[in-house]
């Protein structure tokens, strides 16, 4: 009888067990400090890009760019928006796009305006690695590198993979993503982000949400990976 039960529990625990998920990586461990992550495929090489599709995951390099000052971004491609966004990455947003779905996540739509309606698409969460000058390894949720200007606390809330919009130049044929210049991970909504906030958070200036963390914030051209996490489904 003992014996059977034991079975029984075994039986239970493995049809209702929960699949170990992304939340439990160590993100300071050596694979994803190496120069290029182990285990996962460089996207594009001069991007510091990289697709992990075992963990289902998609990396990028970049680094601070502000500390102090309004944000309507948490993440923009270099050359567009780093006056107000806390992260620049050398990635361009189309590719990203495209290692996202690569890796099983699914496009919604952007945050629509007139009447308004939220951004959605797969749930993403954000992680920021880095180390420090004294060679200690950090990573945190992105929330926590952003305050709430209301609440003086840091960001609550997640990011969906809206998908930005995609258009072809007339004269050339060639296909843009809307998001390449500077709506990458958005704090504010725009109607181009790739990845943005399912919740209203105006564009305005007057009216922004959101600042840096700054005593949590490393120092302005510290070198930081982004870890992008799709939420799905097991």
């Amino acid at each position: 009888m003992r014996v059977q039960l034991t079975l029984l529990a075994a039986i239970v625990s493995l049809l209702f067990s929960v699949p170990a998920s992304s939340s439990e990586e160590d993100w300071t461990a050596d694979w994803l400090f190496r120069a290029a992550p182990v285990g996962a495929v460089p996207s594009q090489p001069k991007q510091r890009m990289w697709r992990d599709e075992k963990r289902k995951l998609v990396i990028l390099d970049g680094e601070i760019c502000l500390r102090r000052g309004q944000l309507e971004m948490l993440a923009c491609p270099r050359g567009t928006k780093e006056y107000e966004s806390l992260i620049v990455v050398d990635a361009i947003p189309g590719l990203v796009h495209r290692e996202l779905i690569r890796v099983g996540a699914q496009p919604g739509s952007p945050t629509q305006f007139d009447p308004y309606k939220p951004a959605s698409g797969t749930e993403i969460q954000v992680i920021v690695c880095w180390q420090d000058e004294a060679g200690k390894r950090h990573a945190v949720a992105a929330q926590e590198l952003i305050k709430n200007t209301k609440t003086g606390k840091a960001m609550k809330g997640s990011w969906v993979f809206a998908g930005s919009r995609f258009v072809e130049d007339p004269d050339t044929g060639r296909t843009t993503c809307l998001a390449d210049g500077g709506d990458f991970i958005s704090v504010a909504n725009f109607s181009t982000s790739l990845i943005d906030l399912p919740v209203r958070s105006p564009e305005d200036n007057s009216a922004l949400l959101f600042e840096p963390m700054s005593e949590r914030v490393p120092q302005e051209k510290t070198k930081v990976r982004l870890i992008l996490v799709p939420q799905l489904d097991e």
